[in-house]
């Protein structure tokens, strides 16, 4: 799965917008980029655009990550 914090992966041409993907995680986030990521693949997505993460503090110490799914095609060799 290819993601970026850019619109725009350089050298791909988004094939199919899917649209927004999220997940969300109180166990940090490699737990909720590990659930996006899951998100994006059933919907069909090979790649993440736009991708953001935010953390709470506190009492709001969960994670959130949001992006775009969408197929780029797949990279070859």
């Amino acid at each position: 799965m290819l993601m970026t914090t850019t619109e725009a992966i350089p050298g791909f041409q988004v094939e199919q917008l899917l649209g927004m993907v999220e997940a969300s995680s109180g166990w940090g986030v490699g737990v909720a980029r590990n659930r996006l990521v899951k998100k994006a693949e059933r919907m069909g997505a090979n790649a993440i655009l736009a991708a953001r993460f935010a953390s709470g503090t506190g009492s709001l110490s969960g994670t959130i990550c949001y992006g775009t799914a969408v197929v780029v095609p797949s990279q070859s060799g």
